[in-house]
Formats: structure tokens, C-alpha cells, sequence
């Protein structure tokens, strides 16, 4: 039995870009002070552990 390799008809980027998902970088630089700061329980250690999980 023989396979065939070939490659993807859109990168797994231009699927996410498609999507809707992701969006191309800005043109410019980004001012992150106008995002809307979100209160939260868990202190930072305890959030980055959780989204290593079990690394």
C-alpha cells in the first residue's frame, strides 16, 4: 500500500482567518490601556497554573 502526501488546500492560519477566529496583526502599534480591565478571584500565579495544567 502507497500514500500520497500532499499539502493542504488553506494552512490551518488561513482556516482560522477565514473563521473568523483570528485577525491579521494591526497596522500599527496598539494602545492596551482602552481594554476594559476584568476583576478576578484567583491571583495570577494560581491562573497560570491552571493553563499549564500538568505540564
Amino acid at each position: 500500500m502507497t500514500a500520497t502526501l500532499i499539502p493542504p488546500a488553506v494552512s490551518p492560519f488561513e482556516r482560522l482567518l477565514r473563521s473568523g477566529s483570528l485577525r491579521r496583526a494591526a497596522s500599527g502599534p496598539v494602545d492596551f490601556r482602552i481594554l476594559p480591565r476584568v476583576k478576578s478571584d484567583a491571583d495570577s500565579a494560581a491562573i497560570l497554573s491552571d493553563l499549564r495544567g500538568d505540564r
